[in-house]
């Protein structure tokens, strides 16, 4: 489960309430489903996070659960960069001092003021992203399997 409370949670059934007119086929059309559909879910979202380093769009996972699936970064500042957050003090953690460098000088502080962030809300968009796409997912292996 995501680290920090925040996951894009997708559930079999609301899927199928959606679809009415397709009735349950089987338990082999959930789980394919459930694994394409994580799938281009964690792609998704690792198309729209921010990225500088690359470790949060490589931390995005997927779970499948008993009626759907999960998918959340599991990078540990996620959650920092995708809510928004205040402005706050940085202090060093395992040092003395912070370090940078600025035009090749190097820069040490006891800490630094950051101005906060107006959050990416990655995880959010991914959700309201995917209703359809996963909608359509399911329709089209319905069909296929039929």
């Amino acid at each position: 489960m995501s680290s920090f409370g925040f996951t894009v949670k997708v559930q079999y059934g609301r899927v199928q309430a959606y679809l009415r007119g397709y009735p349950a086929r089987s338990a082999e059309i959930q789980r394919i489903w459930q694994e394409q559909g994580s799938e281009v879910t964690v792609g998704f979202m690792q198309g729209i996070v921010s990225v500088k380093t690359g470790f949060l769009r490589d931390s995005v996972t997927k779970e499948l659960t008993a009626k759907g699936f999960n998918v959340y970064p599991t990078a540990p500042y996620a959650k920092f960069v995708d809510q928004p957050t205040r402005p706050h003090r940085i202090f060093p953690s395992g040092a003395r001092v912070l370090r940078w460098f600025d035009g090749g000088q190097p820069i040490f502080a006891a800490y630094v003021f950051h101005l906060g962030t107006k959050g990416a809300f990655f995880i959010k968009r991914t959700a309201e992203g995917m209703k359809q796409a996963l909608k359509e997912l399911y329709s089209m292996i319905w069909r296929e399997n039929n």
